[in-house]
Order: C-alpha cells, then sequence, then structure tokens
C-alpha cells in the first residue's frame, strides 16, 4: 500500500482534513490493512500489509494546509491525540 496524501491546498478537502476527524479517515482507508490485516470471511488467514507514503506534498497556499500536514505527523508516529486510533 503507497497512499498519496495531501493537505487542503492539493486535495480541495473542506472538511476532515485535521485532527480526529483525519485519524478516523486515515484508519477506516488503508490503516485497517496496517493494523488488522485483511482477513478470509471465514477468519482462517489473515495478513497484515506494509504501508509506505506514495507521495505528499503541499503548496501551503491555504491556512488548513500546518494543522493537516501536523495531524499526518502525528498519525504516522502515533503520537500525540492520534494514539488512539
Amino acid at each position: 500500500m503507497a497512499p498519496h496524501l495531501y493537505p487542503p491546498s492539493i486535495s480541495k478537502a473542506t472538511e476532515r482534513y485535521a485532527g480526529s476527524a483525519l485519524y478516523d479517515r486515515l484508519s477506516k482507508s488503508f490503516g485497517t490493512l496496517n493494523k488488522d490485516g485483511y482477513c478470509l470471511p471465514d477468519k482462517s488467514k489473515c495478513h497484515q500489509f506494509a504501508i509506505a507514503i506514495g507521495e505528499i506534498g503541499t503548496a501551503f497556499e491555504d491556512h488548513r494546509d500546518t494543522p493537516s500536514m501536523a495531524s499526518f505527523a502525528k498519525y504516522f508516529t502515533n503520537t500525540g491525540t492520534a494514539t488512539m486510533f
């Protein structure tokens, strides 16, 4: 898995781009593949997947980029408010 992550100046996100809302989005998308893995329906075989960030960037043209980028960092280092996800 190699997701591309972009803050509002690139993604044009208008909501859920920082803090717990972002952590929730990341966890529900690719985060479950790293944490819980993918299991066959009968749960007889499960595999976890490594996550490598495919691309990340910002234009810093939007005041929302700074909290968004800080939230990305907390999520991927499992620090601060991101530790509950």
